[in-house]
């Protein structure tokens, strides 16, 4: 029993200290702890050293403790934070993959994960990234080939008003020397008509 006491102590001290590494130092995990370890255990000596009555007291409030829970609790916080850590991240991805699907190019996930989820991150901006680059390409594109079909329509357009009045010009300049020579067919006729041109034309 007292052998899983200690072990619960241990444990209650590993995790506290790696909590602190996390938070404030953010060093190696192993590096972290083993830093804190000492410093901790430096502290309690010189304290002992110090106030040897004060560290009696809180040896004998520390006996009264039960790791037991403490260690519980300290797992289930634990389990609870890394939970956070891990779900997170997750969520802010599918938020920005779903925000991709539905046209918002210019969704981004924070990249504050490290490791695996960190690279999930990295990957899924530089995914966007690439995405937006080729949507605006691609808007330019349709952009320059709109502006291309607009000229040449307006050029056909252009082509064919000036073909219509080309042809409105060229019957109104023939139908004037075509009715000119009408009348004057018409004229000749009548002229003919009464000089007694027809006889002649018939005697000859």
């Amino acid at each position: 029993m007292e052998l899983y006491y200690s072990f619960s102590i241990l444990l209650v001290l590993a995790s506290f200290f790696a909590y602190l590494n996390i938070r404030f130092l953010k060093l190696p995990s192993t590096i972290g702890v083993m830093i804190i370890a000492m410093i901790t255990s430096i502290i309690l000596v010189v304290f002992g050293h110090i106030f040897p009555d004060t560290l009696t007291r809180f040896s004998k409030l520390i006996s009264e403790v039960d790791f037991t829970e403490v260690l519980l609790g300290a797992v289930g916080d634990l389990a609870w934070r890394l939970g956070l850590t891990l779900t997170r991240p997750l969520y802010a991805v599918i938020a920005a993959v779903r925000g991709g699907a539905s046209g918002e190019l210019s969704s981004r996930v924070s990249e504050s994960a490290q490791g695996e989820l960190g690279e999930l991150e990295r990957g899924v901006n530089q995914m966007a990234e690439v995405i937006a680059r080729h949507a605006e390409e691609m808007s330019q594109r349709i952009e320059e080939a709109t502006r291309e079909l607009r000229s040449q329509k307006l050029a056909a357009e252009a082509a064919v008003k000036a073909r219509s009045r080309f042809l409105a010009a060229a019957s109104h300049d023939l139908r004037q020397p075509m009715q000119a020579l009408i009348l004057l067919v018409e004229a000749l006729k009548e002229t003919l008509r009464g000089a007694g041109g027809e006889n002649r034309w018939k005697q000859k």
